[in-house]
């Protein structure tokens, strides 16, 4: 009887487990097409859409079970690492709607709060393999939720947590009411500029406003308009959002 291995959304090896088990866990959704797996016949891991005793439940024609014949020779072309699947094996950490920092949590996770509505192109993500906070809306493996091209998860299924609103607002994000009220009030010595790190800007409208005498800091008190209404500078100079 043929018996598999698996590698699951952790990056653990499961198994060895039984023909009845991997097909339990195609159609309880916790293994897919892209799953990499291996046969106790097998030293190399492969793709489990490469694998004809299960195209059946994966959308191709049924097959027989082989565990009642010799195990099938062949499952195509062996694969023994998938870089998108190392990839959706990647935790994430999210910046709540309260500011607060969420995770590590997983691929899975991460699309069911798209799904949802608890998180969207904007809410900031970062990986556990690289530190910088991007809006959702930049990491490639989720474009499929977001209005882009299909992607597919690989990972065995783990707990989706309970968590709140997840919402694009990182605890260092500058408040556009006060970049907005700055900029109307002393806009002309650039002040709400400084607040968002654009230094060189806030200085070029402090010697705009000396050079006109004073009628150049209509400058910033049209921007602190533009701030208050959405239309201009809604980040920061690193490229955070800013926060109602």
């Amino acid at each position: 009887m043929a018996h598999y291995n698996i590698i699951g959304g952790d990056k653990k090896e499961y198994g060895p487990i039984s023909f009845d088990q991997v097909q339990g866990w195609i159609r309880e959704g916790r293994a897919n097409a892209q799953t990499m797996i291996q046969t106790d016949s097998k030293s190399k891991c492969v793709p489990l859409g490469q694998c004809p005793e299960f195209v059946s439940l994966l959308g191709g024609t049924p097959v027989a079970n082989p565990n009642t014949s010799p195990p099938t020779a062949g499952y195509g072309t062996a694969m023994a690492h998938n870089p998108s699947a190392k990839s959706k094996m990647t935790q994430y950490n999210i910046i709540g709607g309260n500011g607060e920092e969420y995770g590590p949590i997983s691929f899975d996770q991460v699309q069911g709060w798209i799904r949802e509505g608890r998180a969207n192109a904007q809410t900031m993500i970062h990986t556990d393999t690289s530190p910088k906070w991007v809006p959702l809306g930049r990491c490639s493996e989720f474009t499929s939720l977001l209005g882009g091209s299909s992607v597919s998860n690989p990972n065995i299924n783990l707990p989706m947590a309970g968590l709140g609103m997840a919402r694009a607002h990182h605890p260092n994000a500058k408040s556009k009411i006060a970049a907005g009220v700055l900029g109307l009030l002393i806009g002309s010595l650039g002040i709400h500029r400084f607040y968002l790190g654009y230094t060189g800007i806030g200085i070029a409208q402090v010697m705009v406003t000396i050079l006109t005498c004073g009628l150049g800091g209509l400058w910033g008190f049209i921007e602190g308009i533009m701030i208050l209404t959405g239309s201009s500078i809604t980040t920061d100079a690193d490229g955070i959002p800013l926060k109602d």
